[in-house]
């Protein structure tokens, strides 16, 4: 079976395994993006979410005003305001993927970090990469 790219979301069992998954996303020559910028750190090609801790403060703030007697049924529903996107390049450049300038430049942060690129990640690019670069075209055009 041919795989064009994955989504990976966010839960415990993902992140409790993220060297794992972005070692296979490499093996296999899979560009993938996750939900947690834990995931880019670990060699993986790209994340794009919320900031998690950004959530805990607001759960915080919410608890706070629980406790103070305000009823949770009278507390508006809070949705992320923003949102981040990271890059690592070594992992882009093992998938022989040139990330675009426009994706590059909305980026918070883009990592450089030196790892372990299997050898049969470059056979499998061509496809992956005609993918990707239209999955970022689609993600920058909306």
């Amino acid at each position: 079976m041919q795989t064009g790219g994955l989504v990976i979301g966010e839960g415990a069992l993902f992140t409790s395994h993220r060297e794992q998954l972005a070692a296979l996303a490499a093996h296999h020559g899979a560009p993938t993006i996750y939900k947690g910028r834990e995931f880019v750190a670990a060699s993986g090609l790209m994340s794009y979410g919320s900031d998690v801790r950004d959530s805990y403060r607001w759960a915080g703030i919410y608890t706070s005003r629980v406790l103070k007697g305000e009823k949770p049924a009278d507390l508006p529903v809070q949705q992320a305001t923003k949102v981040e996107l990271f890059i690592n390049l070594k992992t882009a450049h093992a998938l022989d993927f040139t990330v675009p300038l426009p994706v590059s430049g909305r980026a918070d942060e883009i990592s450089v970090r030196l790892w372990q690129v299997p050898e049969p990640v470059a056979a499998r690019t061509h496809s992956n990469r005609k993918f990707l670069s239209g999955f970022l075209r689609r993600e920058v055009a909306e």
